[in-house]
């Protein structure tokens, strides 16, 4: 298995027979395909409420968050939670906005008082949760 050019190439090893009939039968190589991070998805169960979904506590790595979603503008929203779970001034599901980087990629930023934040104005150095609400659509990675 190996990514290029964010696809996933897993190649494999078949035959025409049953497993463990005694028979090679017509053994072949096989190749499957997908587009990278996309092995699980998360998806709400009920197609009229929303799925919800929080991590534990991060600690900040970067200052941009991006998350691999299939998804429609506003399929994914996505909270900022300080230490005690509450949602901080600013980061909250109504300001956030996906920006698409490419075909699998969207940059979360929120929008406040006119201007545009990112995941670094948010937290600086301080732990963080994130809480995805997820209306239409499914979440691959972050």
């Amino acid at each position: 298995m190996f990514v290029k050019d964010d696809r996933v190439y897993i190649y494999y090893s078949a035959t025409n027979t049953r497993h463990g009939s005694g028979d090679w039968g017509s053994p072949g190589i096989g190749l499957a395909t997908l587009p990278a991070d996309r092995f699980v998805a998360l998806r709400q169960q009920i197609a009229d409420v929303a799925g919800v979904v929080e991590t534990p506590l991060l600690k900040p790595a970067g200052n941009m968050l991006l998350v691999n979603a299939d998804v429609d503008e506003r399929g994914l929203q996505v909270e900022l939670l300080n230490d005690g779970g509450r949602v901080i001034a600013g980061f909250d599901r109504d300001s956030c906005r996906l920006v698409a980087q490419d075909d699998l990629r969207y940059r979360v930023q929120w929008e406040s008082r006119g201007k545009w934040h990112s995941l670094g104005a948010a937290v600086g150095r301080q732990p963080f949760a994130l809480r995805f609400i997820i209306n239409n659509g499914a979440l691959f990675a972050i």
